[in-house]
């Protein structure tokens, strides 16, 4: 089967640079903020584009960061382009670097679909408080979370075939699981139910968690089917400067995320939805229900892990439970305990196959499992001289 890995990073990223909205906006922010002579520091740098505007702004140096192999093509842009002596690469997350210089300019464009959903409340706490100056400026200087009570048309087709199979079977229960994820739409301003509200505003050059709780009650404003909340993001880039995916979405790179009800229902003008929301883990775990007025409450609230199935078992797990690692966790566990920077790829693989002889399938399998580890936690070096 043809791997299409590689050429859908490159269409992803490509989108990206074609996005005027997104391009324009963070240029002129970055124009704006970025002074002559500034170290700058880019989590999340994707292609480099916007490195290269804060060295054409100004920029003394700029550390760029980014732990995808879309690296590679920000590195060959940066050079193509004549600032490799102004530009140094971190292949890795922000969180696992060190800096000979803290920098003036926290510039991130880690913003989700819903505002936190790529983790940028985790990316800047941290940056502020081990690689910026103290009151180092910050692009963007502010995100919000927006929502607004929604009728989809059409329903996801990930939701609804659950509950219309071409089978002659019930699989409802599947709708039940599948409505605890977040699902992507472009949502229409004529799909709105009611007016929309700000959920959350985070002042990113502020006192910042990287957890957002929020209760909203939305009026319905016109008579619909009821599928759930549509959510998008408002960033203020710098004093003045606004990007929003918010309906009708200017901005192609974004979409926006749908919290289905369990249940569809109808409405009428003068009901009221009522949204709990708690965002936790950085942005991995989305737990929300809804209420309210005439519109009957949900059963329970859900809950996803970042578009993930929190899981198909009873979520039942609680503090009395005592968890043990699996033989596939024993083996990692041993891997990543061989690795202590003097013991060869080979001799890994050789102890795994003595440790482990009947679960890996043999050297080659043993082999690759070691080198998925090392891609993981960028284990990979040099053989340190043999004392």
């Amino acid at each position: 089967m043809y791997d299409r890995t590689n050429a859908d990073t490159l269409d992803y990223h490509g989108s990206m640079l074609m996005d005027s909205e997104r391009i324009d906006a963070f240029r002129r922010a970055i124009d704006q903020v970025v002074r002559p002579g500034d170290v700058v520091l880019d989590i999340g740098c994707g292609t480099g584009i916007l490195s290269l505007f804060a060295c054409r702004a100004g920029a003394g140096h700029v550390y760029a960061v980014e732990q995808g192999p879309i690296i590679e093509i920000a590195r060959r842009v940066c050079h193509d382009n004549g600032y490799q002596e102004r530009v140094t690469f971190f292949e890795n997350w922000s969180a696992r670097i060190d800096l000979s210089r803290r920098a003036d300019v926290l510039l991130t464009e880690t913003i989700g679909n819903a505002a936190f959903d790529e983790g940028i409340l985790g990316w800047v706490i941290d940056a502020r408080k081990r690689l910026v100056v103290e009151g180092g400026r910050v692009i963007p200087c502010a995100v919000e979370l927006w929502a607004a009570p929604v009728q989809v048309d059409p329903f996801p087709q990930a939701l609804a075939g659950w509950r219309d199979p071409l089978l002659p079977f019930d699989f409802s229960v599947g709708y039940g699981l599948a409505s605890n994820n977040l699902h992507p739409v472009q949502l229409e301003v004529a799909e709105l139910l009611g007016e929309s509200a700000c959920l959350s505003r985070v002042d990113l050059g502020g006192e910042i968690r990287d957890e957002i709780e929020a209760d909203a009650s939305f009026v319905v404003s016109r008579a619909g089917r009821l599928h759930g909340v549509g959510l998008w993001f408002l960033a203020e880039l710098a004093p003045g400067i606004i990007l929003s995916n918010a309906p009708p979405n200017p901005a192609p790179s974004w979409v926006h995320w749908l919290l289905p009800a369990q249940r569809r229902r109808t409405v009428t003008a003068g009901d009221r939805i009522d949204l709990h929301l708690r965002i936790s883990e950085n942005g991995c775990h989305w737990s929300w229900s809804f209420g309210g007025g005439s519109a009957e409450s949900e059963i329970h609230p859900q809950t996803t892990r970042r578009g993930q199935l929190t899981s198909l078992r009873p979520l039942s797990a609680g503090s009395e439970m005592t968890p043990k690692r699996t033989q596939a966790a024993q083996v990692d566990l041993f891997i990543l305990q061989a690795m202590d920077g003097r013991t060869s790829m080979e001799e890994i693989v050789h102890k795994v196959g003595v440790q482990f002889p009947d679960f890996l399938g043999g050297p080659e399998a043993a082999r690759a499992r070691v080198l998925e580890l090392c891609d993981t936690y960028r284990c990979l070096g040099p053989r340190a001289p043999a004392a």
